[in-house]
C-alpha cells in the first residue's frame, strides 16, 4: 500500500509540473515570427519612440486571422518617413526615401508602404533617424540602411562612411541586440546583457559617452554609455539631441541638451553622461521631444518637465517646469509617444492627444489632452519627429492623423488628417 501511493504521488506531482510548464509557455510574450523576449530586458523599443520618434510596442495580437492576413505588430515614424511590422514579421515603409531610408533598393519616395528589399519576415524591431532606418531580427541581429550623414557622419553605425546604403545591411556580426531607439542623427541600442550602446552626433554629449572635449566627436560604431552599466531596460532617444532610460530598477535618467530643463533634473546644464531624475523609482515609460519630456509611471500617472510655452504639457498651462510635473489627476495612463503633437493611451483603449497640430495650414494648439475621435479600441501610439502619429487598434489595423508634410498618410494620398486614416498594406 505505502508504495502504491508513492507511486500515486509520483504520477500526480509528474502531471501538475506538465501543466505548469504548458501554463508558462502559453504566457511567454511573442514577437512576430515566433521570437520571445530575452530574459531581464524588454525586446523591442515600443515605449520608443521615441520614439521617439518612435517607439512603443503592441502587446496585442489580433487572433489567427490577423495574422494570416498580415495584421500590424507595430508602428514607428520618423521625421518624415514611418515603418510597420506586420504580425508575420515583415518589415513595411512609406514616405520620404530620397537616402534610400525605406530599404527598398530606390530612392522614390512612397505614399504607401513598400517592403523592404530583403523580404524578410523575421523584424521584431524597427527605429527611425531623420534619414535612416535601423531593425532588429528575430536572431537579435541589428540592421541599418539609408543615408550615413545628416551634419554628421555614421547613422548607420557600421564604421563605413559610404554616404547611402540602399537596403538592410547587417551591423557587426553580434547578436545579442535586444531594444532601439532612433532620432534625427542618433541611435541607441541596448543588449541582452543590460548594457547600452549609442552611435551618431553628439553635438550636445547626447551618446552619453562623457566626451566633454569636442561636442562634434560624433561616433561611427556603437559606443558604450560612460557608466558601463549592465541594468538598462528601455531607451528613449529625443528628437533634439536629449536622451532618456529606464534602468531595470525602474529609476529614470537623461543626459545630453538641455537649455529649457527637458533632463529633468531641476537644471539647464548639459549632461554628457547619464544623469539620474529624482529618486523615485516607479517609472514605467517614457518620450523626448524638442524641448520637453514625458513619462508614465507605474501607478498610471503622467508627468512632464521641461519647456511648456505652447502647453505641450497638456495641463492647461504655459508654466514650464525643470523636474518632473504630474499632469491631472488620472492614473490610467498606458502608454504615450512624445512629440510637438503628443498621445496617449488609456486603460480603457481610449487615443488622447494634445500639443501643437496643423489646422486650415495654421499650427494651433491644444494645452489638455483631447480624445481622439472615432470608435477604435487602441492598443499602441506613436508619434513622429513632427505633428503627426499613428496608432494600433485591437483588431491590428493601423491608422495616422495630424501634418504629415513628405511623409504621407500610407493610403497612397498626401494631406492632413483629422481623423485617423486607415493605412493600406
Amino acid at each position: 500500500m505505502k508504495k502504491r501511493s508513492l507511486v500515486k504521488a509520483a504520477a500526480f506531482l509528474i502531471v501538475m509540473l506538465a501543466i505548469f510548464s504548458m501554463y508558462s509557455s502559453a504566457c511567454s510574450k511573442s514577437q512576430p515570427g515566433g521570437a520571445t523576449t530575452s530574459s531581464g530586458t524588454e525586446t523591442t523599443s515600443a515605449d520608443q519612440q521615441g520614439g521617439g520618434d518612435q517607439t512603443q510596442q503592441s502587446d496585442q495580437t489580433s487572433g489567427d486571422q490577423a495574422k494570416e492576413d498580415g495584421g500590424i505588430y507595430f508602428i514607428a515614424i520618423g521625421d518624415r518617413h514611418a515603418c510597420a511590422i506586420k504580425q508575420s514579421g515583415e518589415l513595411w515603409c512609406w514616405g520620404e526615401n530620397t537616402g534610400s531610408q525605406l530599404g527598398d533598393g530606390t530612392t522614390t519616395n512612397a505614399l504607401a508602404p513598400v517592403q523592404e528589399k530583403t523580404v524578410s519576415q523575421d523584424w521584431i524591431d524597427v527605429a527611425l533617424a531623420e534619414t535612416a532606418t535601423c531593425g532588429i531580427k528575430k536572431d537579435n541581429s541589428l540592421w541599418c540602411w539609408g543615408v550615413n550623414s545628416s551634419g554628421v557622419l555614421g547613422q548607420l553605425g557600421n564604421g563605413d562612411l559610404t554616404a547611402v546604403i540602399s537596403t538592410p545591411t547587417q551591423v557587426g556580426s553580434d547578436k545579442d541586440w535586444a531594444m532601439i531607439s532612433a532620432r534625427h542623427s542618433v541611435v541607441c541600442v541596448i543588449k541582452s546583457s543590460g548594457t547600452l550602446y549609442c552611435w551618431g552626433d553628439n553635438w550636445y554629449g547626447q551618446l552619453g559617452i562623457g566626451d566633454t572635449g569636442i561636442h562634434q566627436s560624433q561616433k561611427f560604431l556603437p559606443t558604450q554609455e560612460a557608466t558601463q552599466s549592465s541594468d538598462w531596460k528601455k531607451i528613449y532617444v529625443g528628437s533634439d539631441k536629449s536622451t532618456c532610460a529606464i534602468k531595470k530598477d525602474n529609476s529614470l535618467w537623461c543626459w545630453g541638451k538641455n537649455t529649457s530643463g527637458q533632463l529633468g533634473d531641476g537644471t539647464k546644464i548639459e549632461r554628457h553622461v547619464p544623469t539620474r531624475l529624482g529618486t523615485d523609482t516607479d517609472w514605467a515609460k517614457a518620450g523626448v521631444s524638442d524641448f520637453h519630456a514625458c513619462a508614465i509611471k507605474h501607478d498610471g500617472s503622467l508627468w512632464c518637465w521641461g519647456d511648456n510655452t505652447n502647453g505641450q504639457f497638456g495641463d492647461g498651462t504655459k508654466n514650464s517646469s525643470l523636474v518632473p510635473k504630474m499632469i491631472g489627476t488620472e492614473k490610467d495612463w498606458i502608454d504615450l509617444a512624445v512629440s510637438r503633437l503628443s498621445c496617449g493611451l488609456k486603460s480603457d483603449g481610449s487615443v488622447w492627444c494634445w500639443g501643437s497640430f496643423l489646422h486650415d495650414g495654421m499650427i494651433e494648439g491644444l494645452n489638455t489632452p483631447t480624445l481622439l475621435s472615432g470608435d477604435h479600441n487602441w492598443t499602441l501610439v506613436a508619434a513622429g519627429a513632427a505633428m503627426f502619429a499613428c496608432g494600433i487598434t485591437d483588431q491590428s489595423e493601423a491608422f495616422c492623423w495630424g501634418e504629415n508634410g513628405k511623409l504621407g498618410l500610407g493610403d497612397g494620398t498626401a494631406g492632413d488628417p483629422k481623423v485617423p486614416t486607415p493605412v493600406s498594406f
